[in-house]
């Protein structure tokens, strides 16, 4: 009889456990938050603060008290490219309304930013195409009808969970100043872009080594990690 040796779990691979690959987005974040913070050390960037994990993934307050809300989203080049109608998308325009109508006036943009590419087809699938229909009217009741349907949608996943004029009027206000960019970098490239970010920024890099500006974007990226987690509270 023949008696075969039982594998380790050290060799295989988990299922059923996505843990490692939350945490690994999460990180992703955190890294993403640590490149927006050098924008602190450029004068010419109108940034004067950055909150992690506070109304948005990443909160930026510029040098006159207004805001920009940003939503990271990220997926694998083997997942499908974003659609206006993906539940993610809705879900995060309608935070963005959502904040909108808490702080009148004082966001300036929000931001979907990705690092996968958008679905492009210029029809009410396209979100950069129905966000730029948006901009283009002038009110509300000018909106084409692709642009209408969308906010429709959007509106079930705001707290009313449902349409009504003032609500759409509400998320027309919000859509207008929103952009979607896919320039993000992959989930592999994120830390390294952080580095180029620090050696272009930061003057005092000229005179460190490539291995001190590595440790200095790790020291940076903890720092994100603990603002985003509560860690105060620990």
């Amino acid at each position: 009889m023949t008696y075969t040796q039982a594998p380790s779990p050290e060799d295989i691979l988990a299922s059923g456990d996505p843990g490692d690959e939350t945490a690994n987005r999460y990180r992703f974040q955190w890294v993403w938050a640590a490149i927006v913070c050098c924008s602190l050390l450029d004068e010419t960037v109108d940034v004067a603060e950055v909150f992690c994990e506070h109304h948005e993934d990443v909160l930026l307050k510029h040098k006159d008290g207004s805001f920009t809300g940003q939503q990271v989203k990220t997926r694998g080049n083997d997942q499908p490219q974003w659609k206006a109608g993906d539940e993610a998308v809705l879900k995060s325009c309608a935070r963005f309304a959502d904040l909108d109508a808490k702080f009148v006036g004082q966001f300036r943009c929000f931001s979907f930013l990705t690092n996968h590419q958008f679905y492009s087809s210029g029809n009410g699938q396209d979100l950069t195409h129905i966000l730029e229909l948006i901009k283009e009217a002038d009110t509300f009741d000018e909106l084409p009808k692709a642009a209408l349907l969308w906010i429709k949608k959007v509106a079930k996943h705001t707290p009313d969970g449902k349409f009504t004029d003032e609500i759409g009027v509400v998320i027309f206000d919000a859509m207008s100043k929103t952009v979607a960019k896919a320039d993000l970098p992959k989930l592999r490239d994120a830390e390294m872009r952080l580095i180029d970010t620090i050696a272009q920024c930061w003057p005092q890099a000229e005179e460190c080594s490539h291995g001190a500006i590595k440790k200095s974007s790790q020291e940076l990226i903890e720092e994100c990690c603990r603002a985003s987690s509560l860690g105060h509270l620990q």
